[in-house]
């Protein structure tokens, strides 16, 4: 995370909505490694699953995991601003941390079923995939082949570093360069951000 407090994202309902929103974390499990996952944010916990063949899933009962959920990201040169400046990055990004507790079956099929409900919704509104529509026993028989997880958002930091501490010059010169290089995400970022 960087230090500086400009960038400090204290909001902790905008975080967890911005957790939610992304839904995909690298997840670091302290002492044992690192995986991906989709993630599903119901209020104050963050529930996920793995592939059951995945090393870690052996060793997340009970252990620290942090979900690090990065947002837009860009390079931003030193030659978009109207001012001497160096290049750098602008991004958003969460961490939620707390203690992993495996999900029994019924809860496991709610995660995957709560998960893809909200994505079709998302992706295909007019034709949203179902369970449904698989042929009979074949969403339980996938449901054998992950482990959920889930665990309590104990900790939550995050920043957004959009160039929000320079001088408006420097801003209004930053969402300009942003949108001409097509990234109108960041522009939004850069915008909503300025003081």
């Amino acid at each position: 995370m960087h230090p500086n407090p400009a960038f400090a994202w204290r909001d902790r309902d905008e975080m967890m909505g911005f957790v939610g929103e992304q839904a995909f974390a690298t997840l670091v499990v302290e002492g044992a490694g690192i995986a991906y996952a989709p993630l599903q944010v119901e209020g104050e916990t963050i529930r996920f699953h793995l592939a059951r063949r995945n090393p870690l899933v052996e060793r997340l009962e009970s252990a620290h995991v942090t979900a690090s959920v990065m947002g837009p990201h860009a390079y931003h040169s030193a030659q978009w601003y109207e001012s001497e400046q160096v290049p750098t990055w602008l991004y958003a990004v969460v961490e939620v941390a707390g203690i992993a507790r495996r999900l029994d079956e019924a809860a496991l099929a709610q995660q995957v079923l709560a998960l893809s409900d909200r994505m079709e919704r998302t992706y295909m509104p007019e034709d949203p995939w179902t369970h449904d529509k698989m042929k009979p026993g074949a969403f339980e028989a996938m449901l054998k082949a992950i482990v959920g997880f889930e665990f309590p958002a104990e900790t939550v930091r995050g920043v957004r570093k959009f160039n929000q501490h320079k001088d408006a010059a420097d801003i209004a010169a930053s969402i300009a360069a942003q949108q001409s290089a097509g990234r109108d995400d960041i522009a939004t970022w850069i915008g909503a951000l300025a003081p």
